[in-house]
């Protein structure tokens, strides 16, 4: 699933130092995190 970038900038904004720290751990487990959500969701993966 495509996440926009004022999605992605909205993400890092609550989860990492700010919208342009796409690089912290915090920011990209809330990135996966919600991938894990979308596939179980869709069923895609075991």
């Amino acid at each position: 699933m495509y996440l926009t970038a004022e999605k992605k900038s909205e993400i890092f904004s609550q989860y990492g130092k700010n919208a342009a720290d796409t690089g912290s751990a915090e920011g990209q487990i809330a990135l996966f995190e919600r991938y894990r959500n979308i596939i179980k969701e869709l069923g895609i993966r075991k």
